[in-house]
């Protein structure tokens, strides 16, 4: 669920996406965007394996 207190994740391979990142902070979403967010993204919508079969084999770090 997505709330005002949210920040953005950091993890980026060049400045200039750790700058958009970091001016998301500065982002104000309304009431009604965020609802219309939350109903976009229900936890039944993004539940489930990171990675198919096929793609886990490949990876040779760690289960996920």
């Amino acid at each position: 669920m997505i709330s005002r207190r949210d920040k953005p994740a950091l993890g980026t391979r060049s400045v200039e996406h750790m700058r958009e990142n970091l001016a998301a902070e500065t982002l104000s979403l309304d009431v009604t965007t965020l609802s219309q967010l939350n109903a976009m993204m229900t936890p039944d919508q993004v539940a489930g394996a990171r990675y198919s079969e096929a793609q886990q084999a490949d990876i040779d770090t760690e289960e996920f």
